[in-house]
């Protein structure tokens, strides 16, 4: 790409920042500008690439969950407020992507929201709590394997059940079509 060619970025207002501009981003960790024009300019670029990270709404997508639930897990505790962009919407990293991932899946385990708090409060504790975090879901296990096998109980009876009838089917197709008259069989 060309000096003065157009990166295909864009700033808060719409218009293209050239490569030059980013190149200046580039420079400028190395060494600070010394012009006050290439110091606004680096500090909007900056604001810009600040703004990185993920919507609420593509989060949610990501995650197969609803903003509606990103904002309430944020508002109980689940998840720490979400960083802000320069527009104060929320944007969401990857590793956050990855907890909200991890929450959904103890959701869908029947996890109750009280206990997914306790152990994202201990979660933030550090490694300090990491016996206490592993207690939480060694005993989630627990009732999980218990459920599991509720529920195989369930599916075994249930599938008796079904043969049963299906049984019970072929047996009466058998005795109908013996009583029927020789015409209508």
């Amino acid at each position: 790409m060309k000096s003065g060619q157009k990166s295909g970025r864009a700033n808060e207002g719409g218009e293209d920042i050239s490569f030059c501009h980013w190149l200046k981003l580039i420079q400028w960790n190395f060494c600070p500008p010394t012009r006050n024009e290439d110091s606004e300019l680096i500090k909007k670029i900056v604001g810009m690439v600040q703004d990185g990270g993920y919507s609420i709404q593509i989060m949610a997508a990501r995650c197969g969950m609803t903003a509606h639930t990103l904002r309430y897990y944020e508002r109980v505790g689940l998840i720490q407020p979400a960083r802000r962009g320069q527009s104060g919407h929320r944007r969401y990293s990857d590793q956050d992507g990855e907890w909200l991932k991890f929450l959904k899946s103890m959701r869908a385990t029947q996890m109750s929201i009280r206990e997914m708090r306790r152990y994202a409060e201990l979660r933030e504790g550090g490694n300090i709590r990491v016996d206490e975090q592993r207690n939480v879901l060694e005993n989630h296990r627990v009732s999980l394997e218990t459920r599991i096998a509720d529920l195989q109980n369930a599916h075994a009876l249930l599938t008796h059940r079904i043969e049963r009838f299906s049984k019970l089917n072929e047996t009466e197709a058998g005795t109908v079509s013996e009583s029927l008259p020789q015409w209508v069989a």
